[in-house]
């Protein structure tokens, strides 16, 4: 549901974007509510497939 809204959003700021104070296009993830726990989940994962392959290799 939030991936539909976010691009609507995206495409309403950047239809009403002025260029000269924001040379970027706005992105689907600027509007995203859930952009940071995605981002969370993600570096949290790698932690731990870090520290099991540290785990394995000790044994």
């Amino acid at each position: 549901m939030w991936n539909h809204t976010s691009s609507f959003m995206a495409l309403f700021a950047n239809a009403n974007r002025d260029p000269k104070r924001r040379p970027t296009p706005f992105d689907p993830t600027d509007f995203s509510p859930y952009k940071d726990i995605e981002n969370e989940t993600n570096e949290s994962g790698s932690f731990q497939l870090i520290h099991c392959s540290v785990l394995n290799h000790g044994q």
